[in-house]
């Protein structure tokens, strides 16, 4: 009895002290469930990865039925069952290296057909309303405040679009733990603040290697208020000094080593040139978006993502801060958390310049074009789609709308009222694409996952015949082979060429070409009906035309 009394106490206490983030964990997984449904978080129910959101998220499932399948090495990231014999790197199919890891680990035990993503996602919520939870409770102190806030971070355009079509990117903690980070820093002694960004240097590539950037940038930002914070940790500039120098090798090495132990750095087949000038930030982009919302709409020019817009809500949030704050013509929040501002400021102006990437444009019309050296071109293009760095400053507008005018003690329920009112319009402004994904992933739908000559039975007999140990895609890999891929998985065969997130340098028809004048007879070759000119008479493959595709074998039928 005294032992359960205890345990209450303690349980209770732990509530009481974290209730904020409890309360926005749970409000995060009733999001998840209502935009996406609860049958996404059963293991074994793979069918929404083929038909979803994306072709993208099917390449992020195959991408770990690949690693699965692959034996262990190490590199531990490398993979060959998906570009056979080549090996890749699981960063490259954006499967989510933490989870594809820990899983694998667990194969053995796991059913055949198995799926993290359903996991991952709610996951993901919870964690973004606790880390949001955890940086709102700095300014405010009512619990209904922190927990409205929190929904904003929970439910925006990013989140919901990211989701489900590049689910690994949607794991924005990522960005608020290191912003976090900066609020806490004086609190922080140097071993605690090194340990804290090398495990974020180690969790960037296991999350996507986007991270690395976008937390590279928040770091910059970090290092600022560390050298500006006279009364901080370090009180002289040279501690100041040596204290960035620390955290930013932490944050550097644990990437860089994560980096190498998944295999990035690996002799890869992933094509990892890019053109950043095709990928940058509108200026206009937060308000003026395309399918972005109600309001969007009716705006002149309009881009053709909804990634990087704020919604209505948000907007008049923005604004009724800003009226509040010049009408009280209170500046005392800024000025006692100046070094703070300064930081984030910091990292703000940086994060937009690397988003709009070299070719600045408003409304669609350019206003900076620049050049920089090849190398640091080089560099960039890895990362290509920089845009998605706006990001940042998007999650910094929403700190400052919510909590920017958290001086007005007085008036709490002021402050409640307007976060409703402007919540009920950022969900009314979301509504109609929170419809349309709830829709499209929850959908039943017969999948055909064969042409009909083609099917299961006919595949298993084929290769069971002829010893079919891989399957040989051409002349260019595209999502018609995405089933005969899974296939392939589902029955530990290899395939030659799969779509990477950087591309492939395989996926073309030279290599294809190679591969059909030096044929394998353990490999079933699979062309599409429209490619049938590469049904070569002369190569040594006997072709067999089954009505989608044409597909070939070394011997006779």
């Amino acid at each position: 009895m005294f032992k359960n009394v205890k345990l209450k106490e303690k349980a209770l206490g732990f509530y009481g002290r974290y209730k904020a983030e409890i309360c926005s964990a749970i409000a995060g997984m009733i999001i998840f469930i209502l935009v996406y449904g609860y049958r996404l978080l059963n293991p074994m129910n793979i069918s929404w990865m083929y038909h979803g959101l994306s072709s993208d998220f099917t390449q992020h499932y195959l991408g770990w039925r690949g690693f699965r399948n692959s034996a262990w090495t190490f590199p531990i990231g490398l993979m060959d069952q998906l570009t056979y014999p080549d090996k890749v790197s699981i960063i490259y199919t954006d499967s989510i290296p933490l989870f594809a890891i820990f899983f694998k680990i667990l194969s053995p035990i796991l059913p055949n057909s198995f799926q993290y993503f359903g996991l991952w996602g709610i996951m993901t919520y919870a964690l973004n309303g606790i880390v949001a939870a955890k940086i709102l409770k700095r300014y405010l102190n009512s619990l209904l405040n922190i927990v409205l806030g929190s929904l904003f971070f929970m439910l925006s355009f990013q989140m919901v679009e990211r989701m489900y079509y590049h689910s690994a990117l949607a794991a924005h903690w990522m960005l608020l733990i290191p912003i976090y980070f900066i609020l806490i820093r004086r609190e922080m002694p140097l071993k605690d603040k090194a340990v804290a960004w090398g495990i974020i240097g180690v969790l960037c590539p296991l999350v996507h290697s986007y991270f690395i950037l976008f937390d590279g940038i928040i770091l910059v930002g970090f290092i600022i208020g560390i050298i500006l914070d006279k009364n901080g940790m370090e009180k002289d500039m040279k501690a100041r000094l040596l204290t960035s120098c620390a955290v930013l090798m932490a944050f550097v090495a644990s990437g860089l080593l994560m980096l190498y132990v998944l295999g990035a750095f690996h002799n890869s087949i992933a094509d990892l040139s890019g053109n950043v000038e095709n990928y940058g930030l509108d200026l206009n982009a937060f308000f003026n978006e395309m399918r972005a919302g109600y309001f969007p709409e009716y705006l002149p020019y309009r881009k053709g993502h909804r990634i990087y817009y704020l919604g209505a809500g948000m907007l008049i949030l923005t604004a009724c801060t800003l009226i509040r704050i010049i009408k009280k013509k209170e500046l005392s929040f800024f000025r006692e958390r100046k070094n703070t501002f300064i930081a984030l400021t910091a990292t703000y102006i940086i994060a937009l310049l690397v988003a709009c990437s070299p070719l600045i444009t408003l409304n669609g019309q350019t206003v900076i074009h620049y050049s920089l050296p090849d190398f640091i071109m080089n560099i960039w293009s890895v990362f290509r789609n920089t845009a998605r760095t706006s990001w940042v400053c998007i999650y910094l507008i929403f700190i400052f709308a919510i909590c920017a005018d958290s001086f007005v003690k007085a008036d709490r329920e002021k402050k409640t009222a307007i976060l409703i009112f402007a919540f009920m319009i950022q969900f009314l402004d979301m509504s109609p694409y929170i419809i349309e994904r709830h829709g499209k992933i929850i959908a039943e739908t017969n999948v055909k996952e064969f042409d009909p000559h083609l099917g299961t039975s006919y595949l298993d007999t084929l290769i069971a015949d002829h010893g079919i140990k891989h399957i040989v895609f051409g002349p260019i890999y595209d999502y018609d082979f995405k089933y005969l891929t899974g296939y392939a998985m589902s029955r530990h065969l290899t395939t030659n060429v799969f779509r990477l997130a950087q591309g492939s340098r395989r996926n073309n028809e030279e290599v294809f070409r190679t591969e059909l004048y030096n044929p394998d007879g353990e490999s079933l070759y699979i062309i599409r009906a429209e490619d049938s000119a590469y049904a070569y008479d002369d190569c040594g493959i006997n072709w067999l035309d089954t009505g989608e595709f044409i597909i070939g074998i070394v011997g006779e039928w």
